[in-house]
């Protein structure tokens, strides 16, 4: 084999094997983080702080941020670290062809601006991107099939994704105020979720509809929805689910309350302990991870004590939410039971102290709610011009349908009744050659039947028979049925003998020739024949052989 040829295989061989290079082992890790991150976010964020990202192409170092993202939302510990993530996703996968991590960086985005209240619409927008993206989604990575635990398909992995980007735009919506939308968004998600007994995804949809439930007082539905919200927890073994479910009966309780407070019910204590029972439930289940989770339920624990006037216990809980916890809204709850326990208590030092508290925490809350409604109302703004922008395209795409549809109709119209006019035209053209070839065929006939006639009539008067006058009427009459009768019938005052003549004057005999059949004189049969010229024609019988 010659040597330029080795050369050239070797090179082929060095091309195939660099273009399947197998991808490192890292990027393959990436994948297995993603498919038990969910039930173990601790362990997957030990295993991504120990990664070597340096040999991690640009996609998958996005990758990365969105998995190191999914760790901090799981363990609910937030830092200035979110911003940079968020950006390094977004500037890979926005506006790409792999609409499944285009959906998870939208979701990402709008769950990280949900505690954000001056980014409200952000959100909402975001997760509307990211449902718009998962819903264009047709394929993924077959390692996050191939890596699952548990058997899975490809539209498995789209549809998790799917309602997990549903149900943050649903608990978006319901933040925002929106619970018509967040409803509607819930409820599908939760149908599916159901259907296919995720229950991991399924039990905080529940709880979010149970709570939509309380705002439309339709406590019924929000009971059932509660119950389950409690059997996917129990089917999932997570005692974090668990301790929501507790933490949404408590929560049920409490409004109840709140609504019954006002006709002085004989349930509102038994509502308030049965509140309380709840979210002791629920803080004994929690563990220090979820300090964000046991803020709320420890802010719930002091609400329903001091309803109770059971002011120790209720210092006891807002002391905690006001020491450990910091976000604002929890610590103007917290400072207002403070200091209204306080109050009842008769201690003005701390009840004073407190209500300065309460008042300074107030004001920021009101401004944060100030904030909130003006981004609420630029959010219908842009809704609203959206929506009349899109109405306006509707409509123009409507006038141009209609008007592409008239001139098609016109077209067919025009096509229709050219088509119909040629038809038309070469029908008559046929009718005519029809009639014509007709009238000539007719005409043919008409005159062989004539010269027959004629002929038949010479035989006779040239043969020796008595009565060859009765035999040439006898033909002429068998030829020409009634054309006798129809002449008397238009001239009365023929007698019988011009009948005659005219009869045989049609078949061509002289005056001799006629005057010898009639047995009359050549000069009477000459006045016959003048008369029947004055009275009839020249030719008076042929007018009436049709």
């Amino acid at each position: 084999m010659k040597p330029w040829l080795h050369i050239l295989l070797s090179c082929f061989l060095l091309a195939a094997c660099a273009k399947h290079e197998a991808p490192p082992p890292e990027e393959d890790m990436l994948y297995r983080v993603e498919c038990f991150l969910q039930q173990k976010p601790d362990s997957a964020m030990q295993i991504l702080d120990t990664l070597d990202v340096s040999v991690l192409s640009k996609k998958e170092r996005a990758h990365y941020c969105l998995l190191q993202l999914e760790v901090l939302y799981n363990i609910r510990f937030y830092d200035t670290e979110i911003d940079s993530l968020l950006q390094v996703a977004d500037n890979e996968f926005a506006g790409g062809d792999d609409k499944y991590f285009e959906a998870w960086s939208y979701y990402s985005k709008g769950y990280a601006y949900r505690s954000s209240p001056q980014h409200r619409w952000l959100c909402i927008d975001n997760f509307l991107k990211a449902k718009q993206s998962i819903d264009q989604c047709k394929q993924v990575d077959e390692r996050l099939v191939r890596f699952k635990p548990t058997p899975t398909t490809e539209q498995d992995v789209i549809d998790r994704l799917k309602y997990k980007i549903y149900s943050g735009l649903g608990s978006a919506y319901g933040d925002f105020g929106y619970h018509t939308e967040a409803m509607e968004v819930l409820k599908e998600a939760e149908q599916s979720l159901s259907e296919r007994q995720w229950f991991d995804q399924h039990c905080y949809t529940a709880l979010m509809i149970s709570e939509l439930y309380l705002r439309f007082k339709e406590y019924d539905s929000s009971a059932m929805y509660l119950e389950k919200g409690f059997h996917s927890a129990e089917m999932t073994g997570d005692v974090q689910k668990l301790a929501a479910c507790h933490s949404s009966a408590a929560l049920n309780a409490l409004y109840r309350y709140e609504k019954q407070k006002q006709t002085e019910s004989e349930d509102g204590p038994q509502l308030l302990r049965e509140a309380i029972m709840e979210e002791k439930s629920a803080l004994r289940i929690l563990d220090d991870q979820t300090a964000k989770f046991k803020a709320s339920v420890i802010d719930g624990l002091a609400h329903a004590y001091f309803e109770l006037k059971q002011y120790d216990s209720c210092i006891y809980f807002a002391q905690q939410a006001v020491d450990q916890y910091g976000l604002e809204v929890w610590k103007m709850n917290a400072n207002m039971y403070l200091y209204k326990s306080y109050e009842a208590l008769g201690q003005m030092d701390s009840a004073i102290w407190y209500a300065e508290k309460y008042m300074d925490s107030r004001q920021k809350y009101d401004r944060s709610g100030k904030s909130v409604a003006e981004v609420k109302d630029e959010y219908d703004r842009q809704m609203e011009l959206q929506r009349v922008e899109n109405e306006h395209q509707t409509n123009r795409l409507k006038l141009y349908l209609l008007i592409a549809l008239l001139v098609i109709a016109l077209l067919l119209l025009w096509l229709f009744v050219n088509r119909y006019r040629k038809k038309k035209e070469m029908e008559a053209t046929v009718l005519r050659e029809t009639q014509h070839q007709l009238q000539s065929d007719l005409e043919t006939v008409e005159q062989h039947s004539q010269d027959l006639l004629l002929k038949r009539a010479n035989v006779i008067y040239k043969s020796e028979e008595k009565d060859k006058l009765r035999r040439i009427m006898a033909e002429f009459e068998a030829a020409y049925p009634q054309a006798l009768e129809k002449l008397k019938s238009a001239y009365p005052d023929l007698n019988e003998n011009e009948c005659t003549v005219a009869v045989l004057n049609f078949l061509g005999f002289r005056i001799k020739e006629e005057a010898a059949l009639l047995d009359l004189s050549e000069n009477t049969v000459a006045k016959y024949r003048s008369n029947l010229k004055k009275t009839v024609g020249s030719d008076p019988i042929s007018a009436f052989l049709g």
